[in-house]
C-alpha cells in the first residue's frame, strides 16, 4: 500500500493522512470478506443494527446490539461487530508519561490536555519526524486491537488541535 506523501500539507492534515494510512493497511490485513465468510482478503463491513459505544466501561450490550466500540483495553465482544477505539493524536488516559517528549507542551514546558478530558494530552504533530514516531507508536496498538479479535479501529480525537487552541 502506498500512502500519500504529506510535505508540504498542514500538520493536522499530514497526520490525519497518517492515521488513515494505518487504519487501511490494518484493514486490508483482515481475511474475511465483507458477508465475513472469509477467504478474500477483503475487510468485513459492520452489520446494520444496533450500535453500543462502550468507552466507560465494558458491558453485556443490550439485545439487538450488532456493533460495538470499546476501548483498546477492553475485550472485544463475541458474535457483534467489535470497534477497537483508540486516540490518534492525543494520549490515552493514564499514558501521557509513556509519551515522553511527543508531548505538545506550552510556552511554559507543560504538556498540553485536552479541555474536555483532562486526563488525555495531545501529541506534538508539529513536523514529519514527530508523525513518524506517533505512526509508528500507534501501529502496534492497531496490531493489538487485530490480534485481540476487533473488526476494526476507530481513531478519535483526530480534532484535538480545534478543541485545544
Amino acid at each position: 500500500m502506498t500512502c500519500p506523501a504529506t510535505v508540504g500539507t498542514p500538520t493536522v492534515l499530514a497526520a490525519a493522512a497518517a492515521a488513515v494510512c494505518l487504519v487501511v493497511a490494518a484493514s486490508s490485513c483482515s481475511a474475511e470478506d465483507a458477508d465475513g465468510a472469509g477467504g478474500t482478503g477483503g475487510p468485513s463491513l459492520p452489520p446494520s443494527g444496533g450500535i453500543d459505544y462502550q468507552l466507560g466501561g465494558a458491558y453485556e450490550p443490550p439485545a439487538g446490539t450488532t456493533v460495538v466500540v470499546r476501548d483498546a483495553s477492553a475485550d472485544p465482544v463475541e458474535g457483534v461487530y467489535s470497534v477497537c477505539y483508540l486516540n490518534a493524536f492525543q494520549s490515552q488516559p493514564g499514558t501521557a508519561d509513556s509519551w515522553g517528549d511527543l508531548l505538545l507542551r506550552d510556552a511554559s514546558g507543560a504538556p498540553v490536555a485536552d479541555p474536555d478530558w483532562p486526563d488525555e494530552f495531545l501529541l506534538d504533530t508539529s513536523s514529519a519526524v514527530r508523525r513518524a514516531e506517533i505512526a509508528d507508536r500507534l501501529a502496534p496498538e492497531i496490531r493489538g486491537c487485530a490480534d485481540a479479535g476487533f473488526d476494526a479501529v476507530e481513531f478519535d480525537n483526530l480534532d484535538s488541535s480545534l478543541r485545544s487552541g
